[in-house]
């Protein structure tokens, strides 16, 4: 059985509480959104499976969010 994981964006990656305890929980993590260089950098080296944007959430759009996240979901 093919079984699809609950997906979530992080839009606060940077402490990657969120993201834990979501992949604690069995959700996949589509896009981890950051705009501090060093917090990405240390969620990117936590969830390396996780598609990553550095940028500011004020922002983004719904169509800027779909082009960082590469999963297809």
């Amino acid at each position: 059985m093919n079984t699809i994981k609950p997906t979530i964006i992080d839009l606060f990656a940077g402490v990657w509480g969120l993201s834990l305890g979501a992949a604690r929980a069995g959700f996949q993590i589509a896009l981890a959104i950051e705009l501090d260089e060093h917090a990405m950098l240390a969620h990117k080296s936590n969830f390396p499976q996780s598609n990553h944007l550095a940028a500011n959430i004020s922002g983004l759009d719904g169509l800027i969010m779909d082009k960082g996240n590469t999963t297809g979901i």
